[in-house]
């Protein structure tokens, strides 16, 4: 699988709010508190097999929006699925149910401060509603359920496919994925950069079409943070489509020399259609 192609602007974006750094602007009565907008690109890419008509890719979705009816917040990932799925009817005259959805983590977000932790159960399933299946890697922000049953319940769910150093083939697609970031032990969704790499190579070992990961590898001279044991594995490893966040990178489409393209959308959506 190869993107071939990116549209230079938007074809939609989503506004949300989302807790500054450090800030004492106001917005909506909260301090701290700034309005963003994501943006949804259209890309080309080979390979999708023939049951799909497309794939829906993203990441840090670390905001919130303001429900008018109930005047409560939800997640941006609560409601981004029906906004995506509008775009792809009206716009695109697609099938939403004929596209799967590629989450790279950190879909969790608390407007009194960047970061915390919490349940992203509602996010999958909104997705899982609006289209075919989805697959995923939990980011370091990642919860599924408040309890070990509702996890196991999660884990049940058909279409949904959380990735742990662990490969699915969905729609004949081969999609490998690694959770989490490199940390130290005692904090949520950290490995051991050893038990990291160990994850990231069987991966690797079974050929993805497409390798999901959260933390995204380093690719300096692009000025690409991340991590440098990541790129060096994705390096050593037949060449495939990594999708990662994280981090944010200006570019968000880079190829390393051995083939594999790594697309990273931090605070981003694409849809990819058939080239």
């Amino acid at each position: 699988m190869k993107i071939t192609h990116f549209d230079d602007l938007p074809v939609a974006t989503a506004s949300y709010l989302n807790a500054k750094p450090a800030s004492q602007s106001t917005v909506a009565g909260l301090r701290g508190v700034e309005r963003t907008f994501l943006p949804i690109t259209l890309g080309r890419v080979t390979g999708l097999p023939a049951t799909l008509q497309g794939l829906v890719v993203a990441s840090d979705l670390q905001g919130k929006v303001k429900n008018p009816r109930s005047r409560q917040f939800a997640l941006l990932g609560e409601v981004l699925p029906e906004i995506l799925r509008r775009v792809i009817e009206v716009e695109l005259g697609g099938n939403p149910l004929k596209f799967g959805v590629l989450l790279a983590g950190d879909l969790f977000a608390l407007l009194e401060k960047r970061g915390g932790l919490g349940d992203v159960i509602p996010v999958w399933e909104a997705f899982r509603g609006e289209f075919r299946w989805v697959a995923g890697v939990a980011g370091n922000h990642d919860q599924f359920g408040h309890s070990p049953e509702e996890n196991r319940q999660f884990r049940q769910r058909s279409q949904c496919h959380l990735l742990e150093g662990t490969s699915v083939t969905v729609d004949e697609l081969r999609i490998g994925g690694v959770s989490g970031i490199i940390g130290r032990k005692g904090k949520p969704n950290r490995l051991p950069v050893d038990t990291y790499l160990q994850q990231l190579t069987n991966v690797l070992d079974e050929k993805p079409d497409i390798c999901l990961l959260h933390e995204s590898p380093a690719v300096p001279e692009q000025r690409a943070p991340g991590k440098e044991e990541i790129r060096e594995f994705l390096e050593m490893g037949p060449p495939t489509l990594a999708v990662c966040g994280h981090v944010p990178w200006k570019t968000p489409l880079l190829e390393l020399p051995n083939g594999t393209q790594v697309l990273n959308s931090d605070a981003r959506a694409f849809i990819l259609l058939p080239e």
